[in-house]
């Protein structure tokens, strides 16, 4: 996942740019690179807030690139790991809407598959206490024993397939987190870019 903050609307500001000499270091360049770290900041803690992923690897995977500079633009984008799109975007389940862009394309839950393992860690960082969400902390009897006994499926994977499934069945409930922090930082852009281009014009008075 990689979100870029884009300043083409710089280019309008004033009549003639080459009225303006481009500097070494312009403050702009560093004021875009703290937007980038404001951005991943407030993404982050807009997952936080969801509690999208527990774990939280998804929220120390957002970090900004550094500064790109193009011939009419400046920008960073905001690299993430690639799961955090579904997050965002939710994913329709095979029995009920999100109305997401994106749909689990198979009912069937693999005991070995990384969607497995992902929840696995969940459980045993909560310790069990995911599990009361999906209903499956109930006893299991001597005919499930005896299938688990023969599939050598331990309780936890066991636990984790149950709510795979349910997952997948259900879909996943759009946390929106990207657009509300893009809320966030339109009101950072407007604050630093004024500031920045104060800076720039007193440096080129002096």
């Amino acid at each position: 996942m990689a979100k870029k903050i884009n300043l083409d609307f710089v280019d309008s500001i004033g009549e003639n740019k080459s009225a303006f000499s481009k500097q070494s270091t312009s403050s702009v360049e560093g004021v875009v690179l703290k937007l980038g770290i404001l951005y991943a900041k407030h993404m982050a803690d807009e997952l936080n807030k969801a509690n999208a992923v527990s774990s939280g690897r998804g929220a120390d995977s957002l970090n900004p690139s550094e500064v790109i500079i193009n011939k009419n633009t400046t920008s960073v984008n905001i690299n993430g790991n690639f799961y955090l799109k579904f997050v965002d975007k939710g994913v329709n389940g095979w029995a009920n809407s999100r109305g997401s862009i994106y749909s689990f394309r198979t009912k069937g839950v693999a005991k070995d598959g990384a969607m497995v393992k992902s929840i696995k860690e969940y459980l045993t960082h909560q310790k069990g206490l995911g599990a009361d969400k999906y209903k499956i902390n109930r006893p299991i009897n001597a005919k499930e024993e005896a299938r688990k006994k023969l599939q050598n499926i331990d309780i936890t994977t066991r636990r984790a397939m149950t709510v795979a499934y349910m997952i997948k069945r259900m879909g996943i409930k759009p946390t929106h987190f990207i657009q509300k922090a893009t809320e966030k930082v339109k009101k950072d852009i407007a604050k630093e870019l004024g500031e920045a281009f104060a800076n720039d014009i007193i440096s080129q008075l002096n």
